[in-house]
């Protein structure tokens, strides 16, 4: 589910903005300018009965200006991204985005979005339930 919700942000950068998207690695000698897009931590949790649960992802994305000075490029890169990623396409439907943040420093966006997301696990029932059990002496 990581991945996927990833490759959504990814997608909806690229639509967006010039310069290349980085998934999960940091490259040394990349080319500004450039996104980098990786989970920062993930969070689960259960909610009232055991089919249901809930899952916190925290993404940071790194966005580094063409010139390494540029904080005001970066300023703007980061109210489009609030823009963006309020609602994000994903798996068919649109999901919102939680605490979303960012600071510039030295030229370099860091921006910090969390998504919650909710999903059923599937109940597998025992196939055992319906043996009837008969005794008797032949």
């Amino acid at each position: 589910m990581t991945t996927e919700l990833l490759l959504s942000i990814a997608r909806t950068i690229d639509k967006s903005f010039d310069g290349k998207v980085h998934l999960l690695k940091s490259e040394q000698g990349f080319e500004a300018p450039a996104f980098f897009i990786k989970e920062n931590r993930q969070e689960y949790e259960q909610i009232a009965t055991f089919q249901k649960k809930q899952s916190t992802h925290h993404i940071v994305i790194r966005y580094h200006a063409k010139k390494e000075s540029d904080n005001l490029e970066c300023q703007k890169i980061g109210d489009k991204l609030k823009q963006l990623l309020e609602l994000l396409d994903f798996k068919n439907t649109r999901i919102r985005a939680n605490n979303m943040y960012f600071e510039v420093q030295a030229g370099t966006l860091h921006f910090f979005v969390s998504y919650e997301l909710q999903f059923y696990l599937q109940v597998i029932k025992d196939k055992l339930e319906n043996i009837k059990i008969q005794e008797g002496v032949k």
